[in-house]
């Protein structure tokens, strides 16, 4: 009877630990595949460095160096990512830029910063995005590109980024509370200096990955819950990176492409916790490349344009299935 009861046991561990490996196995092996869009319209043939941004219920594309190399002060949007319309803005004129920051911020959209052959400290708002009103021109933190801001506490954050004309390097960390005041919150991190790293809000923290700077391309992730007291901490699955994209989806992260010193990427990381991240297999991928936009709009994924190492940059829409 003993060892009757012995064998039930085993086989019921057996069937358990089977069960549990299957829903591990589903965990780490999700899937994605994409569409190419057949855009219309006003969307320029390739874009790199612009923003791509989801605000009262259109997707918009602000900025942006083109195919030309020129540095543009583009501003268009669409209703489905399909069909893009050229905006004719009013009120104060919003100047050419790339590698700015375009995010909602108080039922408002805002321009900070940006690239014009030097960095650019001006600050832009508009309630519609159409009529824009220039908030301050010389913004505390300087002339500034390629950094990364989020919204944490109520408040604006901006992290690193890049001053002059690519020559300095940044792990400063500033905050607003209207867009307009900044108050610099650390002026010396304890992460490495960067730009083209990416930031985000998880868990009462915000986090950056990735980024490079004085020559090196980092692969650490950091959090802090003041901005002023960062950890580094201890991830998997993530390695160095720079020019990438940050999604969050179903309460779940996608970093989507960027570039080593080496290679341009079409990988998709995924992570529920910000620490842990898999490869997500994907079909019919998107282009590799860095410096392109992706964003949440309509339940769905779309990435656009970048640059791919070519003398052109990447022209195509696509979108999650």
């Amino acid at each position: 009877m003993k060892k009757f009861l012995k064998s039930i046991v085993l086989v019921a561990v057996t069937l358990s630990l089977g069960s549990c490996s299957d829903n591990d196995d589903n965990q780490t092996n999700d899937n994605m595949s994409f569409t190419q869009v057949s855009t219309s319209g006003s969307l320029p043939l390739g874009l790199r460095g612009h923003q791509m941004i989801q605000f009262n219920n259109k997707l918009w594309i602000i900025g942006g160096t083109n195919d030309s190399n020129t540095i543009t002060n583009t501003v268009l949007n669409s209703v489905d990512g399909i069909v893009w319309n050229s905006v004719t803005t009013t009120g104060d004129a919003i100047p050419a830029r790339s590698y700015h920051k375009c995010i909602v911020f108080n039922s408002k959209l805002w321009i900070i910063g940006g690239y014009d052959g030097n960095g650019r400290s001006d600050v832009f708002s508009s309630t519609d995005g159409v009529n824009w009103v220039e908030e301050t021109t010389n913004v505390a933190f300087g002339n500034r590109y390629a950094f990364d801001v989020v919204v944490y506490n109520s408040k604006l954050w901006l992290i690193g980024g890049v001053s002059g004309n690519n020559t300095n390097v940044h792990n400063d960390v500033w905050s607003s509370s209207d867009g307009v005041t900044w108050t610099e919150e650390e002026d010396l991190t304890s992460f490495e200096k960067r730009g083209h790293h990416k930031a985000f809000v998880y868990d009462n923290k915000m986090w950056i990955c990735g980024g490079n700077g004085d020559g090196n391309t980092y692969g650490d992730i950091q959090s802090s819950s003041d901005g002023i007291n960062w950890t580094q901490e201890v991830i998997s699955g993530f390695e160095p990176i720079y020019g990438h994209q940050l999604v969050v989806k179903n309460d779940e992260f996608y970093i989507l492409g960027g570039r080593d010193s080496n290679s341009y990427y079409n990988t998709i990381l995924k992570s529920t916790d910000g620490k842990n991240w898999s490869e997500v297999e994907v079909s019919n991928p998107f282009p590799a490349s860095c410096y392109h936009q992706a964003t949440l709009f309509n339940g769905e994924i779309f990435v656009h344009g970048g640059s791919d190492g070519s003398s052109l940059n990447v022209s195509s829409m696509w979108k999650s299935n």
